[in-house]
């Protein structure tokens, strides 16, 4: 009787144990996805701003247009399955 009792008190600290940590990450996630891309965003945006600054300076100095802003790759999206 007392071995059965101490397995069923095992299995309710158990499941409690799995439902915090999946609650916790649960409410970890989305902020970090949304974290992830803009960080990526951010650096899109900033190596396009270097990469025209550098196109007018091409520009203005050789008379070259366009030499860099095209060849600037936008950033892979972020495919999370999170519910």
């Amino acid at each position: 009787m007392a071995i059965a009792l101490q397995i069923i008190i095992m299995m309710i600290i158990t499941c409690f144990l799995i439902h915090s940590a999946y609650t916790i990450g649960r409410a970890l996630i989305p902020p970090m996805v949304t974290r992830l891309r803009r960080i990526r965003s951010r650096r899109y945006y900033f190596n396009k701003d270097i990469a025209r600054s550098l196109d007018r300076s091409m520009e203005e100095r050789f008379g070259i247009a366009r030499v860099i802003s095209d060849s600037v790759p936008a950033p892979e999206p972020i495919w999370i399955n999170y519910k």
